[in-house]
């Protein structure tokens, strides 16, 4: 009676480990904590694209320099001056917006709109002359 009731012990705990096995093979497993925050999700900050919009790149306005004659320098003294559409200009002064730079026994250099510009000295203009005849 013993084997018997030994063998009837057997089947019946193989049955029960068999319906335990089957339960745990088949059944799915989900994940219902909605309110909480996925663990497989990248923590991480998200790289945000910056997109440089690109600008027309616009080639520099051709400055024009101001149509000036220089009439006359003094550039010997202590003090250089110009004399340019009649007036006597130091260095610093304006004359129709631009500022002058320096005058020279060559002639005198302006400043106007971040450009700088020479205007030489009338002596310079006319150095083919011999005695008042032109080589032209």
């Amino acid at each position: 009676m013993r084997k018997h009731s030994t063998k009837v012990f057997l089947i019946g705990v193989s049955i029960c480990c068999a319906c335990v096995i089957d339960t745990l093979a088949f059944s799915q497993v989900e994940y219902t904590a909605s309110d909480m925050r996925d663990p497989f999700e990248n923590q991480l900050p998200k790289e945000q694209v910056i997109r440089e919009v690109p600008q027309e790149v616009k080639p520099p306005e051709e400055v024009k320099p101001p149509e000036l004659k220089v009439e006359s320098l003094v550039a010997g003294g202590p003090i250089p001056q110009a004399i340019i559409k009649g007036n006597i200009l130091r260095v610093g002064d304006e004359v129709e917006e631009a500022k002058i730079i320096s005058i020279t026994k060559d002639g005198v250099q302006i400043s106007y709109h971040e450009k700088t510009f020479f205007y030489p000295a009338p002596s310079k203009l006319f150095r083919n002359t011999k005695g008042g005849n032109d080589d032209k």
